[in-house]
């Protein structure tokens, strides 16, 4: 046996009779991966302003539920095809031709050759305007 092989047998065997490590982190650290100092609430936690996550007693470790995901995934399902009903309605709203406003009597202005006169010279002048 050559020494890779003996390297790794060995390791494979030393890793199948430890028992399994304790999880010395809090949830937090192990999530974004930083240094748990392993106090509770944490250095980390503290610093970072999220002693709340921080548990203050011993970890307990649970296995994940497939069932708790499965029923998160559905009610987001529901959530987001909800929103997306409502911004379709909002959009529809946005895009029906406006309705026919209803039109108000605008009074006749005088038409172009009416004005005309009051600035021809002679109309100034009967007014003592300039002659």
């Amino acid at each position: 046996m050559d020494a890779y092989h003996h390297h790794h047998s060995y390791s494979t065997s030393a890793k199948s009779s430890s028992p399994p490590q304790k999880t010395l982190s809090c949830a937090e650290c192990r999530r974004s991966k930083l240094r748990c100092d392993r106090q509770f609430p944490c250095e980390t936690c503290r610093k970072r302003g999220l002693e709340h996550l921080c548990p203050n007693d011993a970890l307990v470790t649970r296995p994940k539920s497939m069932a708790a995901d499965a029923e998160y995934l559905r009610q987001e399902n529901i959530r987001l095809q909800q929103r997306v009903q409502e911004l379709e309605a909002v959009l529809s709203g946005l895009l029906q031709p406006p309705q026919p406003q209803p039109q108000l009597h605008v009074q006749q202005m005088p038409h172009v050759d009416q004005l005309s006169a009051y600035r021809h010279p002679s109309y100034h002048g009967h007014y003592g305007g300039r002659s």
